[in-house]
């Protein structure tokens, strides 16, 4: 007699937040390529290491929902320091706080088993 197996149950706004941090990670990447680009003398270099630091993050909030998340809201916590103006604080730096603190309230990602 075969067993069946069963998808791990999830979070009801996983779905949700996944999306919303997708949404996130591509305006951050045409956020860093067009801000470069727009400048006279950045490389190549700086557009590959914010290309890749957002891949890292997204890349671990989506399959590892505790820790991308925690990286997540901690990298918007230090870009919230770094923006001396309110609205960006606002607009750039809140929602990496808001979805990072989501994520990792997630109790399953892709690779969990229940």
């Amino acid at each position: 007699m075969a067993t069946a197996t069963h998808a791990p149950r999830r979070f009801p706004w996983q779905r949700v937040l996944q999306g919303l941090l997708l949404v996130w990670a591509a305006f951050w990447i045409w956020f860093v390529v067009a801000g470069h680009w727009s400048e006279i003398g950045t490389g190549w270099p700086y557009i590959a290491g914010g290309l890749a630091t957002i891949a890292v993050v997204t890349f671990l909030a989506l399959r590892w929902p505790l820790v991308g998340g925690a990286l997540l809201a901690l990298a918007g916590i230090g870009a919230a320091v770094f923006f001396d103006h309110t609205f960006a604080r606002l607009a750039l730096a809140l929602p990496m706080v808001a979805l990072g603190m989501g994520i990792s309230m997630c109790p399953t990602g892709p690779g969990h088993r229940t």
